[in-house]
């Protein structure tokens, strides 16, 4: 049983902290990354002895609940919109947001504020004045911020927020060449790249390819390119950490499984497949740590990577060196700094 959390409050006296509650989205759409992210955050919390409340929407994937309830923490459904989210929020003592930019910005994000302490978790670098501690992931400080002087910015690499599953990885270096590649898109692959991808991968010799499906179609359209018994469909939904430490290449969107995979020095390789993603990509890429590939023609740009042993090499070490774990950690310590008092 975990021991409860004791911080100072005001006045200079120790107290048990207040609970904190976490609001956030997932779907289909918009992808796990925000619900993937928080459940980091809600682990470490949970573990140091926190008591924690997490709002959900009714349309998140039913295993997205299901991991969150796992941690311990309480899981509602989140029905009424901002009232509710206030009115939870001074209740607690504490609020951690984590949403998509423009559900963000429509926020009343000061009048929150005014009630509790509040923790932005920020994936697009965007201006959050009012917030008490903000957290951009993982983007750095050349990314325009505007905060005012009570606003604690915690930016950067260091601050990648890596579930308890990833971060208890610790896989020997990739082959090189590669031997098994993994493919993990989430969400909708609209334009279809996990098809494109998975058939370029088929095309070389002695690869052994896993992708995860999103859905039943996905994997039927997948398992008609296979003809050499080399191609392996998951589900979505499972626990992915295992399957990346497995793979010697992944390919994923550039989002929180980017991070993952960079994490456990894996040969990265990323295709953004929206907008917001694109800051991500290209940070790791400047960073040595992940290949880019066109979303237009990512087959091209895959397979001048297999082709180059060494760049292969180069970031497996990049992706190692880029992330140490501990983002999870940094976060909680500020949250305890908070102490959720006025």
């Amino acid at each position: 049983m975990s021991t409860p959390t004791v911080v100072a409050a005001p006045d200079g006296s120790s107290v048990v902290a207040p609970a904190v509650l976490v609001a956030v989205d997932a779907s289909d759409e918009i992808g796990m990354g925000h619900l993937m992210r928080s459940l980091a955050v809600v682990e470490e919390l949970v573990e140091r002895g926190r008591p924690v409340e997490v709002l959900v929407p009714r349309h998140a994937p039913g295993w997205g609940r299901d991991r969150l309830e796992h941690t311990g923490a309480a899981v509602t459904d989140w029905t009424a919109g901002t009232s509710q989210l206030a009115e939870r929020a001074v209740a607690a003592g504490l609020l951690v947001v984590d949403l998509p930019t423009e559900d963000l910005d429509r926020l009343p994000l000061a009048e929150l504020e005014a009630r509790a302490p509040t923790v932005v978790l920020d994936d697009e670098g965007g201006v959050r004045p009012v917030s008490a501690v903000s957290t951009s992931h993982p983007l750095g400080d050349e990314l325009p911020w505007d905060t005012t002087p009570s606003t604690r910015r915690l930016v950067g690499v260091g601050h990648c927020l890596l579930r308890r599953a990833v971060r208890d990885q610790r896989p020997s270096a990739p082959s090189v060449p590669p031997r098994s590649a993994a493919i993990v898109l989430g969400g909708a692959d609209v334009a279809r790249l996990a098809d494109r991808l998975a058939g370029a991968l088929l095309d070389r010799d002695a690869i052994d390819v896993t992708v995860v499906a999103a859905d039943a179609d996905m994997a039927v359209r997948l398992a008609e390119l296979d003809r050499s018994g080399r191609l392996h469909l998951v589900p979505g939904g499972g626990e992915p950490a295992p399957l990346l430490a497995a793979a010697d290449l992944v390919v994923c969107t550039a989002s929180t499984v980017m991070w993952e995979a960079c994490s456990m020095g894996r040969v990265v390789a990323t295709v953004p497949v929206v907008p917001g993603q694109v800051p991500f990509g290209r940070l790791a890429v400047d960073a040595g740590a992940v290949a880019l590939l066109d979303p237009g023609d990512p087959t091209t740009d895959l397979h001048a990577l297999l082709d180059d042993h060494e760049r292969c090499r180069s970031i497996a070490r990049g992706a190692r060196a880029l992330i140490d774990g501990r983002g999870v950690e940094r976060l909680a310590d500020a949250i305890d700094e908070l102490g959720g008092h006025r």
